[in-house]
């Protein structure tokens, strides 16, 4: 056998094996979220600030871990909790040395009840929108930073996470793009040390199944892209389980699933290059979803502002 067919027979065994086993990509890597800033400055030409340039200047954000929100629930959200419970930027694993993940502390207060905590992005990761440096419709800004396009089918998801030996669950909130919210129950945080904790869909044959049939009456282009978008991470405390400190850090989020689109034997798959449609359109939804993060944003730091004082 020659080497050229030997190579190609190899070629279409890999392929072969990537679409029996799915496609994978990273949802959200806390060691890669350099470029996320987003600036609302633009948009606002009166009100507070409106007139500062310093003030202007602070009118931006992004996904620094030390800026997400560590929240216990409303019961647990004593004194004590509230200043005890934050997130930070930690460069100085010994794992990952060099890297930054998201470190997470809290506290729960004695109480004979269930307690958790949610942590969650200091804003909501659009599904939309425009790299400021290279505005060409797609709003790819955020893809692998929170959000993933082109999901079908999930297969499973990993979360590498720092357990501490605590006997609290773990859950992964995600939602899509019809605005459905999951969360999922990813596992127990009694171990020590980094693990992969790992959820495996256990009705990925029938939906499946339930996609193939919804394929067969739907179009096939356009269609819009179907994604999934990182939410959150929710620690549950059982009531039966200690109270007090509770520390844990998070590398990354992964899936693994199906396409929705594929390429088609004899078919068109590539009619995005002719008719451009979804940049038609989705240029309009991106601009519309930057406008309204950057007015959310604005509106929580006009807040923030007027709670220090104008500070």
């Amino acid at each position: 056998m020659t080497n050229r067919m030997t190579f190609l027979l190899m070629t279409v065994f890999f392929l072969c094996v990537a679409g029996l086993f799915g496609r994978e990509e990273v949802l959200i890597d806390f060691s890669n979220l350099r470029d996320t800033t987003v600036d609302f400055s633009t948009l606002y030409t009166t009100g507070w600030g409106a007139d500062d340039p310093e003030a202007r200047k602070q009118m931006a954000t992004d996904l620094d871990p030390k800026k997400w929100s560590v929240c216990v629930n409303s019961s647990s959200k004593l004194p004590v909790a509230i200043n005890k419970t934050y997130a930070l930027s930690v460069d100085k694993s010994l794992t990952y040395p060099g890297k930054v993940v998201l470190g997470v502390r809290t506290f729960f207060p004695e109480r004979g009840a269930n307690s958790y905590v949610e942590i969650s992005p200091p804003f909501d990761i659009p599904s939309y929108y425009d790299d400021p440096n290279n505005r060409d419709g797609m709003g790819t800004y955020f893809i692998n930073k929170g959000i993933v396009r082109n999901v079908g089918v999930m297969r499973k998801i990993s979360v590498r996470v720092l357990g501490n030996n605590f006997n609290y669950g773990l859950y992964l909130r995600i939602k899509n793009r019809n605005e459905e919210y999951k969360d999922i129950y990813m596992g127990c945080l009694n171990f020590l040390g980094w693990r992969d904790l790992v959820w495996v869909n256990p009705n990925y044959e029938q939906d499946k199944k339930d996609r193939e049939l919804k394929k067969s009456v739907l179009p096939y282009y356009p269609d819009e892209y179907p994604y999934i978008k990182f939410v959150g991470f929710v620690i549950n405390r059982d009531h039966t389980e200690r109270t007090g400190n509770f520390t844990t850090m998070f590398k990354e989020v992964s899936i693994e699933f199906d396409e929705h689109f594929l390429k088609l034997d004899n078919y068109e798959y590539l009619q995005e290059d002719i008719f451009n449609i979804y940049r038609e359109e989705l240029l309009l939804r991106a601009s519309k979803e930057m406008e309204k993060v950057n007015r959310r944003i604005y509106t929580k730091w006009l807040e923030e502002k007027r709670m220090d004082g104008g500070k």
